[in-house]
C-alpha cells in the first residue's frame, strides 16, 4: 500500500492550493503506471481506502470505463509512511514479540 500511494504522490497532481501536500491521480493515469509495477492495483486500492489512505467513487474501479475517476491521497505521504512504518513495527512485534534461537535447523 505505501509503494501505491508513493506513486500516487509522485505522479499525481495538488488538489488544492490550500493543501498542496494532498494529492490525486485519475484511475487510468494510475492504472498505466501501476501495473508495470503489479497487477494487482484494484485490490491495493480496495485495501487502501479500508485503511482511509486514499478516496475514490464508487465500489470497484474498472480499467476504461472509470478511468476519469480521481483517485485522492486523504494525507500527505510524510504521514502515511510514518503509519505504515508503524503499522509493520506493530506487525514484527505480534509476531515474535521476543525471539528466541532455535536449533530446528541443525
Amino acid at each position: 500500500m505505501l509503494e501505491l500511494c508513493t506513486v500516487i504522490n509522485d505522479e499525481g497532481h495538488s488538489v488544492s492550493k490550500q493543501t498542496p501536500e494532498i494529492r490525486g491521480i485519475l484511475f487510468g493515469e494510475l492504472f498505466n503506471i501501476y501495473t508495470h509495477i503489479n497487477d494487482k492495483l484494484v485490490g491495493l486500492l480496495l485495501r487502501a481506502r479500508k485503511h482511509e489512505l486514499i478516496a475514490f467513487e464508487g465500489e470497484v474501479l474498472f480499467q476504461r470505463r472509470d478511468d476519469n475517476v480521481p483517485i485522492l491521497l486523504l494525507k500527505p505521504i510524510r504521514e502515511i509512511r510514518e503509519i505504515m512504518v508503524g503499522k509493520q513495527t506493530e506487525i514484527r512485534r505480534s509476531l515474535s514479540p521476543n525471539p528466541q534461537p532455535t536449533n530446528m535447523l541443525k
